[in-house]
């Protein structure tokens, strides 16, 4: 990016009509509420890659122009070192879509083509405008994992290794109903490749609506419920989502929670006799939950959660006929150009029950994670890289269900990173030095995953 977000916006407002662009196409062309790009910026508001204009305040704006949002898309071009993969991959996709308003204002980037952004877009037809309500895109992994104890412990109580290897692609599409409704919905496609027995398996992951109604954002359906950095609490909730508040954001869930094991007979690692016999089937637990999200500055964040579940998931091994509540905290702050910490503290009072095999009974209800970046990586950006250091704290009482399930009650160390060598492409990897909470055997990981955008 080779201009600011404010000489962008300054240059907007110094903008006249004498431009030669505006002879052969019109940034003062109204944009419909149905059209995808419409929504695709508020969506970058509602993550904070857009500053200066609330979500409300955007939705109820009764005329936009591709000018109007080729300036909320430069603000969002200049954020896009603060932005996940595909929000990344959402701001290229508009930075292309855009590229003749963005050229009239003078806005710069790689990733826009020159002949894109010199030559005026052709009038759409009434279909093409009907079918701009409808998007779509999506992200694919081949990934190798390893888990390898030395000894038994919780998360391999035989002392044998396991691994979580895969393939698969992610298929996201929404389409918008109207000013205030849009569908959206996930299918995954993938296969096990453990050891040349996996199976081919399909998921419907998502499938909501989300609305904006009188200043609050709804979702009704099968949708992501992360806690704070999704350290404590990373599963689907179906269930109704409510979320209000401009600088603190106020979000309310409530519903069930979905599990891979709905509906099914206790199978897992714990005392069968007593908790997996007849007399017990396991259904997906009641969720109530609470999140805020603030900035405490311009470079650091925070934000908190509580979650209220009807009985703990067996395979952490808390007592599934008991009601447990998980909280956390977390923080995310910007320390340069180049570093960025991370930070996250969560509670349970989840109980804990036997392992069959070890006939330990957790304990610990209290996890903990730091976490230091160097560099950004950027999908859009080729040769672009990161790198990571970690120390965490994570035993099987104090989450429900982390962003690394599969790995249990350890705590330990992490380098990692990840390296963007192709457009659209890239690799990753990391390695855990891991140590068992409850049997202090180790117990390392390593992943190496290839990631891409289509």
């Amino acid at each position: 990016m080779k201009k600011s977000a404010l000489g962008i916006l300054a240059a907007s407002l110094t903008l006249g009509i004498s431009s030669p662009c505006l002879a052969g196409s019109n940034p003062y062309a109204d944009v419909p509420h149905t059209d995808w790009s419409y929504t695709a910026v508020a969506q970058l508001i509602n993550q904070g890659l857009v500053t200066g204009c609330s979500e409300d305040d955007y939705h109820n704006l009764k005329r936009l122009t591709r000018h109007d949002l080729s300036v909320y898309i430069a603000q969002a071009m200049s954020q896009k070192n603060n932005a996940t993969p595909e929000s990344k991959a959402l701001i290229g996709r508009l930075a292309k879509e855009y590229a003749h308003e963005l050229h009239i204002i003078g806005v710069e980037d790689d990733a826009i083509p020159v002949e894109a952004a010199t030559t005026p877009k052709p009038k759409k037809t009434e279909i093409e405008e009907k079918l701009n309500r409808f998007n779509i895109f999506g992200w694919g992994r081949i990934r190798y994992d390893r888990g390898m104890p030395k000894g038994n412990t919780m998360a391999h109580p035989t002392g044998a290794g396991s691994s979580d290897s895969h393939t698969n692609v992610d298929l996201l599409y929404s389409y918008k109903l109207n000013d205030q409704w849009t569908y959206q919905a996930e299918t995954q496609f993938g296969r096990n490749i453990n050891e040349n027995k996996g199976h081919w398996f399909t998921e419907m992951e998502k499938m909501f609506l989300e609305g904006h109604v009188n200043g609050m954002n709804i979702r009704v359906g099968r949708y992501d419920l992360p806690a704070p950095m999704s350290f404590v609490y990373d599963e689907k909730c179906n269930g109704v989502s409510v979320q209000f508040g401009k600088v603190l954001k106020t979000k309310l869930d409530f519903g069930k929670v979905v599990a891979s094991d709905d509906d099914g007979i206790v199978e897992s690692g714990i005392n069968s006799e007593k908790y997996a016999d007849a007399d017990y089937t396991y259904h997906s637990p009641h969720i109530y939950s609470i999140r805020f999200d603030a900035p405490l500055s311009k470079a650091t964040n925070i934000s908190a959660g509580f979650y209220h579940l009807s009985g703990g998931q067996i395979w952490q091994l808390q007592n599934p006929k008991t009601q447990a509540n998980f909280s956390s905290i977390a923080f995310d702050s910007k320390l340069n150009k180049k570093w960025s910490v991370y930070g996250v503290f969560g509670h349970s009072t989840a109980q804990g029950v036997p392992d069959r095999y070890l006939g330990i009974t957790g304990s610990d209800h209290n996890c903990y994670m730091l976490k230091f970046t160097y560099g950004h990586s950027d999908f859009a950006n080729p040769g672009s890289w990161s790198a990571y250091f970690l120390y965490r704290h994570s035993p099987m009482l104090a989450s429900f269900s982390n962003t690394d399930d599969w790995i249990k009650n350890i705590e330990g160390f992490r380098i990692g990173g990840d390296y963007m060598f192709t457009k659209n492409m890239c690799v990753n990897t990391y390695y855990t030095f891991g140590r068992d909470i409850d049997t202090h055997n180790r117990d390392d990981a390593m992943r190496i995953q290839l990631n891409w955008l289509y």
